[in-house]
């Protein structure tokens, strides 16, 4: 067995449905305000979100996703500054620090 293949495993079979919804995610400001203000109303406890600049140098969502989250009721937002795309090297372009 090829320890380094995960693409037959039971838990690529698990996550890769969750990926795909997780990406869906990533791209909807109002579905994040959404779940935000449902997580925040449901519990006594301040929440927090965690976000990056956006997909890719293109798809810049973070102001819009950080007024969203503020209004939704998030008590402190952290940004990643860079996007989805600069994850790391070699996987993907060097963020621009």
């Amino acid at each position: 067995m090829n320890i380094h293949n995960t693409s037959t495993t039971p838990a690529v079979a698990v996550t890769q449905p969750v990926n795909h919804l997780l990406v869906k995610l990533a791209s909807d400001v109002h579905v994040q305000s959404i779940v935000l203000a449902s997580m925040a109303g449901a519990v006594n406890i301040p929440v927090t979100a965690e976000m990056r600049l956006g997909w890719d140098d293109e798809n810049l969502t973070a102001p819009d996703l950080a007024r969203a989250l503020e209004d939704a009721g998030a008590a402190a937002i952290f940004v990643h500054g860079r996007t989805r795309e600069q994850i790391a090297v070699p996987r993907g372009p060097v963020a621009a620090w």
